[in-house]
């Protein structure tokens, strides 16, 4: 009896580095529907499938794409953040994309501003300067022929605080996602407001996605592989099962259903397709970065240097030749 113990015991013993989790680190800025397809991987297990045991992070990208730089982070979900500190001379590059499309709406409590034309030389209401929602404001001009500079942009910080000072409506106009616009409502602070732009539905761009450095591209490939392949995973079922994400969503944000369902209906449409953005987005955003970094036109990257979809390309080919498919 006992030499068959030690025998088990040391069959067990041989075969466990076979199934030892790599140990890696992921930043995400905060738990709502953006990063859901994050949660779905940690809920459903993907990051286990893939052989990883991830560390997550709870920073935004001023803190994560530091950390990053100094090799202190192995991954961030702050991808959009990543591009600009590429631009400036950062070994880092972009993986994949969570959302391809803008989750700001544009909002003004002033009757007199009503469509984007009547904006010449008003302030705008963003988080900070060459945030998310700058990027996004300048793409809307870009869409339509204005110039860059026919607005200004007034940085309120995050959190309560700023939404108190839009509730004012002492600034003319201002950026907020879904959940914050539904927040006001609720509490008042939004009645005679109108929308201006629904900026989801009016381009693509790199709203948030997967960085990670240069260093790690090169020397841990099959990690990065993984990592994407599981987020991969979780994109795919949050956008297969709506009513299983939002209960997710609601235990991860700790917010009732019907606000998770709110944020889910919002961003579904701003999943990407396949991880990645075509050609003229990359260019885009390389070209608006740089022009907002005041980077000359002859130093000015490319978006190759930007940009690595090959573990993207290829974690899709190998999902799809596997059959894989999420379960509920």
């Amino acid at each position: 009896m006992k030499s068959s113990f030690l025998a088990a015991l040391l069959a067990l013993v041989m075969i466990t580095p076979a199934f030892a989790l790599e140990k890696t680190t992921l930043s995400y800025v905060t738990w709502n529907a953006d990063f859901g397809y994050i949660m779905a991987a940690v809920d459903k297990g993907y990051f286990i499938e893939e052989g990883l045991d991830v560390e997550l992070v709870a920073a935004g990208g001023g803190v994560a794409i530091p950390a990053m730089i100094s090799n202190s982070l192995d991954f961030s979900g702050s991808g959009s953040t990543a591009i600009s500190a590429i631009l400036k001379g950062a070994k880092l590059k972009v993986l994949m994309v969570g959302q391809d499309r803008s989750g700001w709406q544009l909002w003004s409590q002033n009757p007199q501003l009503k469509e984007l034309a009547d904006l010449k030389d008003q302030q705008i209401g963003v988080i900070s300067r060459g945030d998310s929602g700058e990027i996004a404001m300048r793409y809307l001009l870009m869409k339509h022929n204005l110039p860059s500079n026919y607005v200004a942009y007034t940085p309120l910080g995050n959190g309560t605080g700023r939404l108190a000072a839009i509730s004012t409506g002492a600034i003319p106009a201002n950026l907020m996602v879904w959940g914050e616009v539904e927040k006001l409502k609720t509490q008042g602070s939004l009645a005679g407001a109108h929308l201006i732009s629904n900026l989801t539905t009016e381009f693509r761009m790199v709203f948030n996605g997967l960085a990670s450095s240069d260093r790690m591209i090169h020397d841990q490939p099959d990690t990065v592989l993984k990592m994407v392949r599981a987020l991969m995973k979780g994109q795919t079922y949050v956008r297969s099962f709506r009513d299983q994400s939002v209960a997710m969503m609601a235990r991860y944000s700790k917010s009732e259903e019907k606000d998770a369902a709110s944020d889910y209906d919002h961003i579904l449409p701003a999943i990407a397709r396949d991880g990645t953005v075509d050609a003229s987005v990359r260019a885009n955003e390389v070209s608006l970065r740089s022009e907002m970094l005041d980077i000359p036109s002859s130093s000015t990257m490319k978006a190759q240097d930007v940009f690595d979809f090959l573990p993207a390309r290829e974690a899709l080919e190998e999902l799809t030749n596997e059959g894989w498919k999420p379960t509920p």
